[in-house]
């Protein structure tokens, strides 16, 4: 997670980077989070073309914590009811979450409905009552990553100097797992910020992991890590349709 300012830079329709809105610091009348299952099919049934499309259903997660500082991280939708993944990291410390999708330039209000500190793990529901118009399919709880797959990721990295998205792609270096979960070991490019982005297959689309961190200066290796979208199925919050 990166911490930002909440003033903006110009271009396009991306004018200004707003804070999400004052929420309470005391999250005990969220709403009860009895799990969901995330959507089959994208809009019109068609898959994306590629990143472009895909980038549609990502977002930046604004988040104004604790001690009143604005700090940013990633995530994307998984259904058209507005349920979004990212990083327990990115919002553990949150008051107010906000979602900055695609193409514009305020914050949606959000709320975190389910949040696992091992897996590094949390769920976000948007609270305007709009939904997203586009979402990311995620591979199946038997459909085991490979290694060499050709995978990409999205995020929004380094705060408020990267406006834009930020593509980049790579392959699985190594399938990593311990007693308490497990990990892809990528080495598609990432900087601070894009963690809770979606590591998706090249092939079709499909998500596969979510950005958690990396490792710097180890013998030049680029080495990012994310953790395996199978352990979301494991932790029981989504559903199989």
């Amino acid at each position: 997670m990166e911490g930002a300012s909440s003033g903006g830079r110009g271009g396009g329709r991306r004018t200004s980077l707003a804070p999400p809105p004052p929420a309470r610091a005391d999250r005990a009348h969220a709403v009860p989070f009895g799990g969901f299952r995330p959507a089959a099919d994208w809009p019109g049934r068609a898959p994306p073309g590629g990143p472009s499309e895909i980038v549609r259903g990502v977002a930046r997660v604004v988040v104004q914590t604790t001690g009143a500082q604005l700090a940013t991280g990633t995530g994307f939708a998984i259904n058209p009811g507005g349920y979004f993944l990212t990083c327990n990291h990115v919002v553990e410390d949150a008051a107010a979450v906000g979602l900055i999708l695609d193409g514009y330039t305020e914050a949606r209000p959000a709320e975190v409905v389910a949040g696992d500190v091992v897996s590094d793990v949390a769920v976000l529901r948007l609270l305007d009552g709009h939904g997203a118009e586009s979402w990311l399919r995620l591979a199946g709880s038997g459909d085991e990553p490979r290694l060499g797959q050709a995978v990409g990721l999205l995020g929004y990295p380094l705060g408020e100097v990267g406006l834009e998205v930020t593509y980049s792609q790579g392959v699985v270096n190594s399938l990593r797992s311990t007693s308490t979960h497990r990990l892809l070991q990528i080495d598609a490019g990432a900087a601070p910020g894009s963690s809770g982005g979606p590591v998706f297959r090249r092939e079709d689309g499909r998500v596969i992991g979510i950005l958690g961190g990396g490792l710097e200066g180890r013998s030049g290796m680029l080495a990012n890590f994310a953790m395996d979208i199978r352990q979301l199925w494991a932790l029981g919050w989504v559903r199989e349709g």
